[in-house]
């Protein structure tokens, strides 16, 4: 053989190993790009449901990390089984031509069934020893052989490109859904890679409380209400509870309660100031406290709303009963010019179940002191500007008098709780009337000739007492005929004198009597002249003006006529 020939055979080999090596390295990249695509697949396709059932069934961390130790081992065991074998896959160039010369014996090639020729072609030509024609031979023949034997029965490209194509399908989805629900993708994958975070879903049905006072009367009837801001199909079939207890000073609390909310079908604005459908329940707050051997005690109604997939905070409303008044004494001080004692002793007075108050019926001049007791310490009863006063469980009234009064005692307790009906204070007063006197003696006018003897006798009444009783008697002259009669009457009637008093021992009482016998001849009247009596009383009434103008009766006349 000579050296060019040698040097052709070499060349030939060299161009088969280097075909050779190429094959190797497809078969490698198959491998790997099929291995690599199922750990995409999985991985993507893993998120995806893990995400989905997540969302589905709002699974707790337990479980989202149990489900993520399953992906990540899964994931694992597909590098180890799969990647890992793929990457390392390179086997000897004799070990390929013997897998293509099997390949093409499959395949029912008759050329080709001279077994391990390719393999014995790549063997000599690494070998330097043996016959160089018998070298020559097999390398020409190896040659052929490879040149008609394309590799293409080594490897199947169907189950790479489908592991790629199925790849490709799960990363789209995957991308398709974070392009349209990027939230939820988000949400979704750190609550399954972070299970012990605190991310959490959009609620598919969301609720929110409706503002509610801090402070509530333990009287009234309390509604709790709910704005569903957002559920799938008729707000108002969703299922809103309100899940309540009630906790008191003392530490006793009541059991937990779910409460069915009912739709109200229309809308109503949230803390958030969102409007929602309003779902409602009414509760009567008293029912709901807890035994306890207190008869008044101040409690708390902690409550929050739910709904399938949604929960509210925690939120309390003190219930509070109102403040009640329990006691009320009154004493009296009539007035200075009464000759009574000083202070009438301090007398309970009835409360009815209004509240209502009832004093009297007083004197007018009075003073009223009222001592009051409430259920628990309160803001001044009758002032409203002064809320800043003291609190306090007593309070005295102090008043004079003077006409009847109906007076509301507003108080407030310390949360600014008012009686739904505030007490009512009711004063009768009586006035201290003026007296009334009378001629009761003769019962009518008289005539009477001028040397008559009269008797006039006279009584004045109060409805307290009387200081004095007076007759008092006037003379009046018969006036001349002509133009000058009135001045007449005027320049020659005599001034009425006091003729008789009521004995000064009887002072004091309520009822007093004067009477007189006149003999009408010393008095030197005449024909046509005229006599008059006048009952004068005077009680004992003072205010600050002073003491009342007399009273003075209708007069008792006594016409004097000629015989």
């Amino acid at each position: 053989m000579t050296s060019a020939s040698a040097e052709n055979t070499r060349n030939d080999l060299r161009s088969v190993r280097h075909a050779l090596r190429g094959v190797r390295r497809l078969v490698r990249t198959l491998l790997i790009t099929r291995a690599v695509s199922l750990w995409i697949a999985a991985a993507a396709a893993g998120l995806v449901f893990a995400v989905a059932i997540d969302y589905a069934l709002r699974l707790p961390s337990p479980l989202r990390f149990l489900g993520l130790v399953a992906g990540v081992t899964a994931l694992v065991w597909i590098v180890r089984t799969r990647i890992a074998p793929a990457i390392r896959f390179r086997p000897s160039l004799v070990d390929v031509a013997l897998r293509i010369e099997r390949a093409a014996a499959s395949r029912g090639e008759p050329a080709f069934n001279l077994s391990g020729l390719l393999a014995s072609g790549i063997e000599l030509e690494r070998s330097a020893d043996g016959d160089p024609a018998l070298r020559r031979s097999v390398t020409e023949r190896a040659k052929r052989f490879y040149s008609a034997a394309h590799p293409r029965g080594l490897f199947r490209v169907a189950p790479a490109l489908r592991a790629a194509a199925l790849a490709t399908a799960c990363a789209v989805l995957f991308f398709v859904a974070l392009d349209f629900y990027p939230r939820h993708v988000a949400i979704g994958l750190k609550r399954f890679l972070l299970p012990w975070s605190s991310a959490t879903w959009p609620v598919r049905v969301d609720v929110e409380p409706v503002p509610l006072a801090e402070v509530h009367r333990a009287d009234e009837a309390l509604p709790l209400r709910a704005a569903l801001l957002r559920a799938p199909g008729d707000p108002a079939n969703a299922r809103v509870t309100a899940r309540v207890r009630v906790e008191t000073e003392t530490g006793a609390a009541s059991p937990e309660r779910d409460l069915i909310m009912t739709p109200q079908r229309k809308r109503a604005v949230a803390e958030t100031s969102d409007a929602g459908e309003l779902f409602e329940i009414v509760l009567e707050p008293i029912d709901l406290r807890p035994a306890s051997g207190a008869t008044r005690e101040d409690s708390w109604l902690v409550y929050r709303f739910l709904t399938e997939d949604d929960e509210t905070e925690e939120r309390r409303v003190l219930i509070t009963d109102p403040p009640a008044l329990t006691e009320a004494r009154v004493r009296v001080t009539p007035p200075d010019y009464l000759d009574a004692p000083a202070t009438i002793e301090s007398t309970p007075l009835l409360i009815d179940s209004a509240g209502r108050v009832e004093v009297g019926p007083i004197l007018a001049g009075s003073t009223v002191e009222l001592d009051l007791r409430w259920s628990e310490p309160v803001h001044r009863s009758i002032s409203d500007d002064d809320v800043e006063a003291e609190l306090s469980d007593t309070e005295t009234l102090r008043l004079v008098a003077t006409d009847p009064l109906t007076l509301e005692l507003n108080a407030t307790d310390r949360h600014g709780v008012a009686p739904a009906e505030p007490p009512t204070l009711v004063l009768a007063v009586d006035p201290d009337e003026p007296p009334v006197a009378a001629i009761v003696d003769p019962t009518r006018d008289a005539e009477v000739l001028p040397t008559a003897r009269v008797g006039v006798f006279a009584e004045a009444r109060d409805d307290l007492s009387l200081e004095a009783l007076a007759l008092e008697r006037a003379i009046t002259h018969a006036a001349p005929t002509g133009a000058d009669r009135e001045a007449a009457d005027e320049e020659n009637q005599p001034a009425p004198e006091i003729v008789a008093t009521a004995p000064p021992e009887t002072t004091g009482r309520a009822e007093r009597h004067v009477g007189i016998d006149t003999d009408l001849a010393p008095l030197g009247v005449a024909p046509g002249d005229e006599v008059a009596f006048v009952a004068v009383a005077q009680d004992g009434f003072r205010d600050d003006a002073g003491a009342r103008a007399p009273i003075r009766s209708t007069p008792r006349t006594f016409r004097i006529i000629s015989e």
